[in-house]
């Protein structure tokens, strides 16, 4: 897309006044990883989107029934474009155009009465595919005969020929179309709608009415269930197959009906192979389904999380909010690669990294067991009564330092200026977190600390150090490479734990998926899902993708899907570990 981007500013530039039409046909056949949400599918709309803004460019994007599945998961790029729905001439409103569309093409050889016209339209209903088809024998059998006068016995001559000479792919759109799971999961949609398109051939045959249980009576497949048969002929009329009113359906495209009961039912009936691939794919569907036993399992290790335990229901609710076994399993898998850090194990982190800092400190020695270390001031983040506060003052309880030398950045100042005033001094500021993922926040906050305090540290001889209890390696990098901006004090960055690559859902190191496919498909459903909470981010903050879990929140890094909620009442999404909120 990024060449048609230079090519318009190379034809606004050579001419001016002129203006372009690009028509992209068959848009809604892209492959999924052109419109799911990651960085292919935002490069590709970004470029398109720009497209657009070039003010010498107009597109049209020419597609079937997925059309509005893209558009769904990518409208707010294409917000500049206009819907025109063309699948049928309405006879009310728009015969006049329907009359060009017949006329005009032969209108220099051809002479169409105007019941010939009408009987055109009564077999396609006004659909512009369909009528095309049928003026195109009309005008071969009139070239045969050496007759320009069209009336509606032509067309019914050119309509029993027409439909003798059909094959599936005419009209294969209508049970393929707008089955909006991946390629590999839509054969026993498909299946089905040609089973029960077996049912209604059978019935219309004998010239029965459309009645749900005549239909019934003709369905051929045994493990086609009343259920499922009518949620197939719901999804038929969603879709403008068929309509219904009064309890019997009607074929909206009679020459379809006529095609089906002529020939077409030999060709509709499923074969050994796709009932094959339906089999197959059913098969994998009932062996992802996630058993109790898989449940308990999982939840029994997980500690607590905001005081009450995880039960079965809470975990089962969360990933049957996604439909299909097969994507129920994926959003299980995550589950299951969780680090749920317990409490004990964040106090165990706290002593960590507060050893290795310890050799920056003067050596303090405790005169009583109650005794607390009041030479050094500790500071957070975020702001009054978040984590970073709360995970502070755990620093300071399992490291015996007094939590009255807690404070927020904001008090640091006063802070340094009184010790300072009352000669008692503070050998370190520390800055503590929870966790370095991306290493952007923190690298950026003790640089400001150093220039918002610097001439009080130097006065009082006091080093700027840091510590997370969880970082990842390339977070460490960042953080020690800005520390090395600072040479009036002294300063350094611990670490409790190192994270492991496999941490991220979908990093190349992740053990989670069986396949690349998996993988890749995994990826598509929670960007999607994410998109949902966090439009811009819906892997989480720097598209980290962490499966990490502390006891009383979750970090933004981790997958929003895990922690937050949708800003959308249309497309709800129920966290299984929501933040606390202020």
């Amino acid at each position: 897309m990024s060449p048609l981007i230079k090519l318009a500013a190379f034809a606004k530039e050579q001419a001016p006044t002129h203006r372009f039409l690009v028509i992209v046909d068959e848009f809604d056949e892209l492959p999924q990883e052109l419109y799911l949400h990651g960085n292919l599918a935002e490069t590709f709309f970004n470029n398109l989107r720009a497209l657009t803004t070039t003010g010498n460019i107009a597109i049209i994007l020419v597609g079937g029934e997925n059309m509005p599945f893209i558009m769904e998961r990518q409208g707010e790029k294409l917000n500049k474009f206009t819907r025109q729905n063309v699948s049928y001439f309405s006879r009310a409103t728009e015969w006049d155009d329907f009359l060009q569309l017949v006329r005009r093409p032969t209108h220099n050889c051809l002479k169409w009465s105007d019941d010939a016209v009408s009987a055109i339209f009564n077999e396609t209903n006004g659909n512009p595919y369909f009528t095309n088809l049928l003026c195109t024998r009309v005008l071969q059998e009139a070239i045969r005969s050496r007759d320009g006068d069209v009336t509606a016995n032509e067309v019914s001559t050119a309509l029993d020929k027409e439909v003798t000479s059909l094959d599936a792919n005419s009209f294969a759109h209508l049970w393929h179309d707008g089955v909006l799971k991946p390629s590999a999961e839509r054969e026993p949609v498909i299946l089905r709608r040609r089973q029960v398109l077996t049912a209604l051939a059978r019935c219309a045959r004998k010239d029965a009415p459309l009645t749900f249980q005549n239909i019934a009576s003709q369905k051929s497949a045994p493990l086609l269930g009343a259920a499922e048969m009518a949620a197939t002929l719901n999804d038929f009329v969603r879709r403008d197959v068929l309509s219904e009113m009064n309890g019997e359906f009607r074929f909206r495209l009679p020459i379809f009906e006529r095609w089906l009961k002529q020939g077409g039912l030999a060709v509709i009936q499923p074969d050994a192979v796709s009932e094959e691939l339906a089999a197959r794919v059913q098969s994998e569907e009932g062996a992802a389904f996630v058993r109790s036993e898989e449940l308990v399992t999982l939840v029994n290790k997980w500690p607590t999380y905001q005081g009450r335990h995880i039960t079965t229901d809470d975990v089962r609710a969360w990933y049957q909010q996604v439909d299909g076994f097969r994507n129920q399993r994926l959003l299980f898998k995550l589950l299951s690669s969780i680090k749920f850090v317990s409490e004990s194990e964040l106090r165990d982190r706290s002593v960590h990294a507060f050893v290795q800092l310890n050799k920056q400190l003067q050596e303090f020695v405790r005169q009583k067991l109650t005794g607390r270390r009041v030479d050094v001031l500790l500071t957070y983040l975020d702001g009054h009564g978040k984590s970073g506060e709360q995970i502070t003052s755990v620093f300071a309880e399992e490291n015996k330092i007094s939590v009255k030398q807690i404070c927020s950045r904001s008090e640091l100042p006063s802070r340094l200026n009184k010790a300072i005033s009352d000669r008692t001094p503070v050998s370190a500021i520390i800055i503590v977190d929870d966790l370095a993922a991306t290493g952007g926040t923190l690298s950026r906050s003790v640089v400001e600390v150093e220039s918002e305090v610097a001439d009080l540290l130097i006065r009082g001889n006091t080093k700027l150090l840091a510590c997370v209890l969880y970082s990842t390696k390339a977070a460490s990098e960042r953080i020690l490479e800005s520390l090395r901006t600072i040479h009036a004090i002294e300063s350094d960055f611990r670490v409790g734990e190192f994270l492991s690559p496999k941490l991220s859902a979908f990093s190349e190191q992740s053990a989670i998926w069986a396949s690349e496919e998996e993988r890749v498909r995994a990826k598509a459903l929670v960007s999607e899902l994410g998109a949902r909470v966090y439009k811009t981010q819906p892997l989480g903050y720097g598209g980290m993708g962490l499966l990490l879990v502390f006891p009383a929140t979750v970090p933004n890094n981790s997958l929003p899907i895990l922690h937050s909620s949708s800003k959308s009442g249309q497309k709800p999404w129920r966290p299984l570990f929501p933040r606390p909120t202020n």
